[in-house]
């Protein structure tokens, strides 16, 4: 018997609505996969130049670190050394005499504390601290040398896993309980200034690959996008950073050169004189003069820092009077230079 035309033409009409919707599901799977994949290439983009910025930016703060464990250790040492043997300084007087090339007590005594502060960090330089340490303290200044750690016992007088904590817990800013990033917070900026921002949402891409939904893969893409804004903006930080740390090397290794030449002048000058600073000619004077203004200098600019706890959030960032503050003690140094020469 024949179908009716009516349930041929029913049949028709559910079969074309079949393939319909078949068509149209196949396009939005398709679509949810390209928008993934989009936004895991772009991902995977952000990630890479913010981790190439982020490698170039932890080696100079490295070499900073370096620079200035040399000048806390080796050259206030010396300078500390040859200074105490120089005998009736109280008479040190005239126009040269002032305080930006005399040294007091009480500076002598900073000396000295930063120069054992450093030889103590040298020491616990190992272990899970590693070579990182040094971009913690390219980045943070001196003041850890001087500090105390959270518990308000002296970093100097920790030992062992106690000691680690506390300098890493330093290095984030304190502790948490004191408002700090703590010692999760401070390994972080020891492993390379910046941890990457939003890098939880590489396990979202990598869990939403092959998904079939575009709702789904429209999240992926809000959130790729959210964690891409970030890492181009942590990129931009850490590209500046990096040339602010390396002008800031240049200005140091100029004094410290200057230092380097005149410590081993002053050191012959002494040794001739016994030590008695009224033997000393205006030129020998000159040149304890010289050394004095360059170390006290360096001290400063070892203690101005890179990095900044931000007031408004559990951030780091950027001391933006830095270079300023660099600048103003380098162009001090160099009047005070001329006034000696």
């Amino acid at each position: 018997m024949p179908i009716p035309l009516l349930f041929i033409g029913i049949a028709a009409a559910t079969a074309a609505t079949g393939i319909g919707a078949g068509v149209s599901g196949a396009n939005k799977i398709k679509e949810a996969s390209e928008i993934v994949e989009n936004a895991t290439y772009r991902y995977e983009r952000a990630k890479e130049k913010m981790e190439e910025e982020q490698e170039k930016c932890t080696k100079k703060l490295d070499k900073l670190g370096k620079l200035k464990m040399d000048i806390w250790v080796k050259d206030l040492k010396r300078f500390i050394t040859v200074y105490e043997k120089i005998n009736n300084k109280s008479k040190v007087d005239g126009v040269l005499h002032n305080e930006l090339i005399s040294l007091t007590p009480k500076e002598l005594k900073e000396f000295r504390d930063i120069n054992l502060g450093a030889i103590d960090i040298l020491a616990g330089i190992t272990g899970s601290i590693g070579a990182g340490a040094l971009a913690g303290i390219g980045a943070w200044g001196g003041a850890m040398l001087l500090g105390t750690a959270s518990t308000g016992t002296a970093l100097s007088a920790l030992s062992g896993a106690a000691a680690t904590n506390a300098t890493l817990a330093f290095f984030g800013g304190g502790s948490l309980a004191a408002g700090g990033l703590g010692i999760a917070g401070g390994t972080a900026i020891l492993g390379g200034l910046v941890a990457g921002p939003a890098l939880a949402v590489g396990g979202l891409l990598l869990n939403s690959k092959g998904t079939q939904s575009l709702e789904k893969a429209y999240e992926v893409r809000r959130e790729a996008n959210k964690a891409i804004e970030k890492m181009e903006r942590a990129e931009n930080i850490l590209n500046e950073t990096a040339k602010i740390v390396q002008f800031f090397i240049t200005e140091i290794e100029k004094i410290r050169n200057i230092f380097l030449e005149d410590i081993e002048k002053l050191e012959m000058i002494v040794n001739e004189n016994n030590g008695d600073y009224r033997l000393f000619s205006m030129y020998e004077r000159k040149i304890l003069f010289r050394t004095t203004l360059s170390i006290k200098t360096l001290k400063e600019l070892t203690q101005i820092q890179i990095l900044k706890q931000s007031k408004i959030s559990d951030e780091v960032e950027v001391n933006e009077s830095l270079k300023n503050d660099l600048i103003k003690q380098i162009t001090k140094y160099e009047i005070e230079m001329e006034k000696i020469a």
